[in-house]
């Protein structure tokens, strides 16, 4: 399977750059050249982690939190982290609808996620990271064939895509860097061609369709304050005050009838005018033909997205489509070789580069570029985050609290045993229903909560019992009888309205069974 892959990626070239992630693979017709695996022992921790699984394609609730198995071994070049942050990109949502199947298939169920930041449990001989290190990085595309992703609380990492994370800034904000910030650089620097020498004698101005967005915001202060570029951008005028704090010299409102045209060619120095470099967050060609007249000879535009706003909604990319985006940006930027004074790129993942993480976390430590998290959610809420990423209108970066705090455990991941575990016998045990709890057979409903965690939980059941009464109620009135409750005897029926299982017959005959 693995060579087949290879092979394909070979011949589709674009398909690879567009959806992988990663560089083109050299071993074309060979098996992959895998290094020796090293074992992981968890001395201390459960059989189980828990994740945030994807049983099949579809909308946000397919999403099931569960345990999953632990990662056991690691390559040379590997890194297990334990994840404290992650984060919800676009490129998320559209592998878990199956918009990118057909080119990108996954191997159901999968753990989605590629940003993350987190605490080094144990790396390979020739990762250079040691464990107890906190760092941040990105799980790539195409690791996501063979492993889980970073919506998990243990994740194995090539240890090239990971960096120490500044000791200034929390994980939350780390782990809404590395996605977004290889984008914006690889945008800026690798294909929009602005390097942090400025050689062309005049000013340099890049134009940001999109300013308030994840990549958005971080290309912001980039160019700003990294490249020293004179920056205009687009966002509502509800974030206007946001972007021009991060750095904007300009900020133009796209909800203004033509507010393309209120965009000023600008005044570069030395007979100049004109943007050098033209960032597309946002995708349509509608974009494109307009900042044509405002871009400076020789001038670049980026797009993320493709000659549709917001990749075209909700559409499957085939082979076909992938094609003709790239053949649409390949004859755009031929035109541009050719002597043509505007070059049009489609930006790909392959593009992105995990040294540029180093460029980051000093940029982070000295304090020109900063995280914006505007959106904290539990893996739990993830079906929430994921909804508001696919609103198109989430400012910043929506985060992932997988664990909120530190593991407090030793450097070989051992601890003594309690107490009250020691000459334990598992077979004497069994499970006390009132508690939860482990105990010795036959001291099941002797032992207990303490009163006031006692009281706080049955408030808390009490709540939930009422809101579910309410919920229920709500949609039995919309969904009318359920099937299969007419039949029910009299006794049956107060059995079962007493142990709150009404509604349950016959589920499976409405949209929700």
């Amino acid at each position: 399977r693995k060579e087949v892959v290879n092979n394909t990626l070979s011949f589709l070239p674009w398909a690879q750059g567009c959806f992988t992630g990663c560089a083109p693979v050299n071993n074309v017709g060979g098996a992959f050249d895998m290094p020796s695996a090293n074992t992981v022992h968890f001395n201390n921790a459960p059989a189980k982690m828990l994740g945030i699984a994807l049983h099949e394609y579809g909308s946000s609730h397919q999403f099931k939190v569960q345990l999953c198995n632990l990662p056991r071994e690691i390559r040379d070049n590997e890194v297990l982290v334990q994840v404290q942050a992650t984060s919800v990109n676009p490129t998320d949502c559209k592998l878990r609808s199956g918009r990118l199947q057909e080119l990108y298939p996954l191997s159901l169920p999968v753990i989605l996620g590629c940003d993350l930041a987190g605490v080094v449990v144990k790396a390979g001989p020739s990762a250079p990271f040691s464990p107890g290190q906190h760092v941040f990085g990105r799980q790539t595309l195409d690791r996501l064939r063979e492993l889980a992703g970073t919506y998990a609380e243990f994740c194995v990492v090539d240890g090239a895509e990971l960096c120490e994370k500044p000791a200034s800034i929390s994980f939350e904000e780390a782990a809404a860097i590395p996605y977004a910030g290889l984008a914006a650089m690889a945008a800026l620097t690798r294909t929009g061609g602005i390097g942090f020498h400025n050689t062309t004698g005049s000013r340099r101005a890049v134009l940001i369709f999109g300013g308030s967005g994840g990549v958005g915001s971080l290309a912001v202060q980039i160019a700003k304050h990294h490249l020293r570029c004179h920056v205009v951008a687009t966002c509502s005028a509800a974030n206007a005050a946001r972007v021009k704090a991060l750095g904007a010299d300009e900020v133009v409102d796209y909800n203004l009838d033509g507010f393309l045209a209120r965009i000023n060619r600008p005044e570069l120095g030395a007979g100049k005018s004109g943007f050098s470099m033209v960032l597309d967050c946002v995708g349509g060609d509608d974009y494109w033909e307009t900042a044509q007249a405002l871009m400076a000879e020789g001038g670049v535009y980026v797009t993320l997205v493709g000659p549709e706003r917001y990749g075209g909604e909700g559409q499957v990319v085939s082979v076909g489509s992938a094609f003709n985006t790239q053949l649409t940006s390949g004859l755009r930027k031929g035109l541009g070789m050719l002597g043509a004074s505007r070059r049009y790129t489609v930006l790909t993942p392959s593009a992105c580069s995990g040294e540029d993480l180093g460029v980051l976390a000093g940029l982070l430590e000295e304090g020109k570029i900063k995280a914006l998290v505007t959106k904290t959610y539990s893996m739990y809420d993830i079906i929430d985050a994921h909804e508001h990423i696919e609103t198109h209108h989430a400012v910043g970066k929506c985060i992932i609290q997988v664990r909120k705090g530190l593991p407090e455990e030793d450097e070989d991941q051992g601890s003594e045993p309690d107490e009250d575990d020691t000459g334990v016998d598992l077979k004497d045990m069994v499970l006390d229903k009132a508690t939860m709890r482990l105990v010795p057979r036959g001291q099941e409903g002797k032992g207990g909560l303490d009163a006031d965690l006692k009281k706080k939980q049955m408030e808390v059941a009490a709540r939930m019992k009422k809101m579910k009464e309410a919920n229920d109620a709500k949609q039995a009135a919309a969904r009318g009888p359920v099937p299969g409750e007419e039949d029910l005897t009299a006794e049956d029926r107060a059995w079962m309205e007493a142990n709150g299982m009404m509604g349950i017959v016959g589920e499976t005959h409405g949209a929700g069974g």
